[in-house]
């Protein structure tokens, strides 16, 4: 019996050392990501259904006018850099998109840090949840469902649109694959890890 105690305390701590050392390591990985990566946030005026479809017209119409913007970003800072320069065109093409659409809000243009939940975009991509830099695009008053993607690695692409599609390894730029690299495997469940630990300080 007193061996049996022994044994349950040694793994018991064992166990505590283990787990200790895999949340310092989904922090580690989950922040260094997060760093490598710039964001965009769409926030849509209401929930209402017309609110709704307009935010995926502005974001339809803020993709095409910062595609070839965005395609010059070399890091996540430069893409940041990129979208305060650019503030301007973006503001403007998302407040005509709300205009020829019969909307009088207008869109708010901005770069700041946001809170995103973990994001799986296949079986070979995924972003730990936790706050990211992003182009902030709210409309109105920003009280409705949010959509978002990411501008730096560009996986702004159609798959992304759709949760339900899968993003091909050809499709992906360079630093996106090893971005898709690290986020594999084991990294899911490391993740799950770094999205307990940040909703918690979230409260």
């Amino acid at each position: 019996m007193k061996a049996l105690k022994i044994f349950i305390i040694v793994a018991a701590a064992a166990l505590a050392v283990f787990f200790t050392g895999e949340t310092a390591a989904a922090l580690r990985e989950a922040e260094a990501l997060r760093d490598e990566v710039f964001r965009l946030h769409v926030v849509a005026a209401s929930d209402g259904a017309e609110d709704q479809a307009v935010k995926l017209l502005v974001r339809d119409a803020v993709l095409k006018a910062t595609a070839d913007v965005f395609a010059k970003a070399k890091d996540a800072s430069e893409a940041a850099a990129l979208a305060l320069e650019n503030k301007e065109l973006i503001e403007k093409t998302a407040n005509e998109t709300l205009s020829e659409n019969g909307f009088s809000y207008r869109a708010s243009v901005t770069v700041a840090k946001r809170y995103f939940p973990t994001r799986y975009y296949s079986d070979d991509v995924a972003l730990p949840a936790g706050e990211y830099n992003a182009l902030c695009v709210d409309l109105g008053e920003a009280a409705g469902q949010n959509w978002w993607c990411v501008l730096f690695p560009q996986l702004c692409l159609s798959a992304s649109i759709d949760k339900n599609s899968v993003i091909t390894d050809e499709a992906l730029s360079s630093p996106a694959k090893d971005l898709a690299s690290r986020g594999s495997g084991g990294a899911r469940i490391r993740f799950k890890i770094a999205e307990i630990i940040a909703e918690w300080f979230k409260k």
